[in-house]
């Protein structure tokens, strides 16, 4: 299937090259099978080069970078990769034109805890893949606690080049005969140069923070801390307590507190800065709504968007300086709501342009957002990555996220819904529970009770969707289940 299109009026789209990998004869239980081509893809500062992760054998993985410069090699160079076993890689982005932040995790035994836990850490690299550090705290022999996460970037310091704010976890390792330890316990944020490692700490390690929130300027503007209960406050309540700075002040003021399970209260996640103001998840109605809250001190609380039917969902964030520009809900299918007016116009004319329409989600920009990364994709199209040049009004094809399944024709998806007995609108989501528990499910018809239709759901273990697929398969070719239909007369159908 060709993705170049040509549209009319100043939209021009080109295409670039897809990943130059032979391509086998077709098989369906592969192809589907398979892990997707591209598993993660950032836009350098500049626009001129990208890098994504793809999978190798196994749960293995590597980084590539991809320069985008006229006339410069479309090869994509290997710069970092990882076995699987266990360790793996989360994806990279972009903290200069020439060094990427990544994150590396996995899954290991534990002899303390007694069971396996999962690590994370955070390391940089050029992009020719030299000078790769660690940017997480190292781990000490004489560390009292074990080290599970190795923290996060915070803000990507625009204004600066190649330094971070980021997370990082402190355990007290002083010990006696030494006077180099430490005694510092708990969750700070550091400044740290990815080059030379220099790290200063601009907010002191706190045993019960949870989250801090940057304003994307280098300033921290929101805490989140456990909420402590009990006669000497040594009882975790199961809340979070949110706390804010105006833009003069290093004073924390209280902000609000999410209560319990239910996430009852304001629930910020991102700053703006040139509004002074903080978007945060809140229900109304009982679902999950986006509002802005001031942080002049007034606190004064508007709704941005809110869905009566579902709960509202991530918020769509791109370049450095992460601006908020959308957010994202899902019914039967996932969609997005955005923000910025002329940024959805842009969006669905690009949609209009692309062949099958699909839905657009912009994952990425340069820093000056002349330039977007966009992946599309739909029912139809599995997925595919494009950069769009505003300046230049040029859509370019960039990767395929499942390289395997090109040109196949696939099917569109029917949602199904049925009424309980009470009214009630029930949607079908036979792979759900699966879904949230990291298995790879497939849901078929297996026959008919007293007239009516059966299925039977095959469940596999993580990555092991080639299996399932096969499995199925083989169930279908002995058996006719999936030719049959139900008996409708009664309902003169």
């Amino acid at each position: 299937m060709s993705l170049r299109t040509t549209v009319a009026g100043s939209l021009l789209l080109a295409s670039l090259p897809l990943l130059s990998i032979a391509e086998p004869a077709f098989d369906a239980a592969n192809a589907f099978g398979a892990r997707p081509r591209v598993e993660y893809v950032s836009l350098s500062p500049d626009g001129m080069s990208v890098a994504y992760v793809a999978p190798t054998t196994g749960q293995g993985s590597v980084v590539y970078v991809q320069t985008l410069a006229k006339g410069a090699s479309l090869a994509s160079k290997p710069i970092l990769g990882a076995s699987g076993k266990p360790d793996r890689l989360g994806g990279c982005d972009w903290v200069s034109n020439q060094r990427l932040v990544c994150v590396v995790y996995g899954v290991v035994a534990s002899a303390a805890l007694l069971e396996p836990v999962e690590v994370s850490r955070l390391i940089a690299i050029n992009t020719d893949g030299t000078k790769m550090q660690l940017l997480s705290t190292r781990d000490s022999y004489f560390a009292r606690g074990i080290q599970l996460g190795g923290g996060n970037v915070i803000d990507w310091l625009p204004d600066e080049d190649g330094a971070v704010l980021m997370t990082r976890v402190y355990l007290p390792d002083d010990h006696t005969g030494s006077h180099i330890g430490s005694s510092k316990h708990g969750i700070a944020v550091d400044r740290v140069d990815t080059q030379t490692l220099t790290a200063r700490t601009i907010e002191q390690p706190r045993d019960d923070a949870v989250d801090y929130i940057s304003d994307g300027r280098g300033t921290v503007r929101i805490v989140g801390v456990r909420s402590k209960r009990g006669a000497v406050g040594d009882y975790d309540s199961g809340n979070i307590a949110y706390y804010y700075r105006k833009t003069d002040s290093r004073d924390w003021l209280p902000m609000g507190e999410v209560v319990g399970e239910e996430h009852n209260g304001f629930e910020p996640v991102a700053v703006d800065h040139d509004a002074n103001l903080a978007y945060g998840y809140k229900k109304l109605d009982g679902r999950l709504a986006l509002y802005t809250v001031a942080l002049d001190g007034s606190l004064k609380e508007e709704l941005v968007y809110a869905r009566p039917d579902v709960h509202l969902g991530g918020l769509n964030r791109i370049g450095r300086r992460h601006r908020v520009v959308g957010v994202s809900y899902s019914d039967d299918f996932t969609h997005y709501h955005f923000l910025d007016p002329d940024f959805e116009k842009l969006l669905t004319s690009l949609a209009k342009a692309l062949p099958g329409q699909p839905s657009l989600r912009v994952t990425d920009s340069s820093m000056d957002e002349s330039k977007l990364l966009i992946r599309a994709g739909s029912d139809n199209v599995p997925g595919v990555y494009y950069l769009f040049d505003k300046k230049l009004r040029q859509l370019e094809t960039l990767l395929a996220v499942r390289g395997d399944l090109e040109g196949v024709k696939l099917a569109s998806v029917k949602p199904i819904n049925y009424q309980a007995a009470d009214g009630t609108t029930i949607p079908g989501y036979l792979t759900r529970p699966a879904n949230y528990l990291g298995l790879c499910s497939l849901s078929m018809p297996s026959g008919f009770s007293s007239g009516l239709p059966v299925g039977i759901q095959l469940v596999g273990k993580p990555f092991a969707e080639r299996d399932v697929l096969r499995l199925g398969k083989a169930f279908q070719d002995a058996t006719d289940f999936h030719r049959r239909a139900p008996d409708l007369s009664a309902l003169g159908l």
